[in-house]
C-alpha cells in the first residue's frame, strides 16, 4: 500500500539488464499463478489500481490504460502481466515495459501491484522477478532496466535495491529523481539505500 502520510518525490532507479539474468522466478502459493494479458483484463488491472489508491474511480483507471497501454495493444499479452487466484481473479500485476524519447529508448519496469486482500504473500516479489525475466527476450539491446516509484512506495524501493536496482540521477523522460527524498525517507530506509546513488547515463559513458 501506499504510504501517503509522507511527503510525494519522484524517484528513478535503474539496473545493470545483464545483471538481472540470473534472477529466478519463485514458486507461488498453490492458488494462484502467472499468467499475460488477456482481452478484457483491463477491467481487473483498473479494478486493482483503484485498490490500492493508485486512481480514485475505475473510469479513471481505464482512462489512463487506453491512453498508455491500448495503443500497444498488440504488444500486451507479451508485456502485461498477472498473478490471478483459481478463480482467475487479478491478485498482482506489473509490466516489462519502454518508454522512448530524445532518441533512446528505455526498457521500464511498469505498475507495480498488489491486491491488499493478498499482501504478505510474497506476490509482490513474485511479479517483480517474473517481469524482469522478460527483458532479455523483450529486449535484447537494452543495457539498463529502470522503473520509476516515490517516497510513498518505501517498502518496495527496498525490495527493488535487493535486486539489484539503485537510485539514479539519470533522467527518465519526464521524471526525474527529486533528491529531497533523502530527507523524507531518513529513518525509515537505510542510511546505504538512501545514499547509493548511480551517476547519469552520461556521465557513465563520459569515462569510458
Amino acid at each position: 500500500m501506499l504510504d501517503k502520510s509522507i511527503p510525494y518525490m519522484d524517484i528513478i532507479m535503474s539496473a545493470e539488464q545483464e545483471a538481472l539474468a540470473d534472477i529466478k522466478i519463485p514458486s507461488l502459493p498453490e492458488e494462484f499463478h502467472f499468467r499475460m494479458y488477456e482481452k478484457g483484463d483491463e477491467i481487473g488491472w483498473a479494478d486493482l489500481e483503484v485498490s490500492v489508491k493508485e486512481f480514485s474511480s475505475r473510469e479513471e483507471a481505464l482512462s489512463y490504460f487506453h491512453k498508455v497501454f491500448s495503443p500497444h495493444a498488440d504488444l500486451l499479452s507479451k508485456r502485461m502481466c498477472f498473478i490471478v487466484d483459481q478463480n482467475d481473479q487479478i491478485a498482482a500485476t506489473a509490466s516489462a515495459w519502454f518508454k522512448e524519447g530524445n532518441g533512446r529508448r528505455f526498457p521500464l519496469v511498469h505498475w507495480v501491484s498488489v491486491s491488499p486482500n493478498v499482501q504478505g504473500k510474497g506476490l509482490g516479489s513474485a511479479i517483480v522477478k517474473y517481469v524482469l525475466s522478460l527483458f532479455q527476450d523483450l529486449e535484447p539491446d537494452g543495457k539498463e532496466v529502470f522503473l520509476h516509484t516515490q517516497t510513498w512506495s518505501h517498502k518496495a524501493i527496498y525490495m527493488y535495491y535487493k535486486y539489484g536496482f539503485r537510485i539514479t540521477k539519470t533522467p527518465l523522460l519526464d521524471a526525474r529523481t527529486d533528491f529531497r527524498y533523502q530527507k523524507v525517507l531518513e529513518g525509515i530506509l537505510p542510511d546505504h539505500i538512501l545514499m547509493d546513488i548511480t551517476e547519469t547515463t552520461e556521465e557513465r559513458r563520459s569515462k569510458d
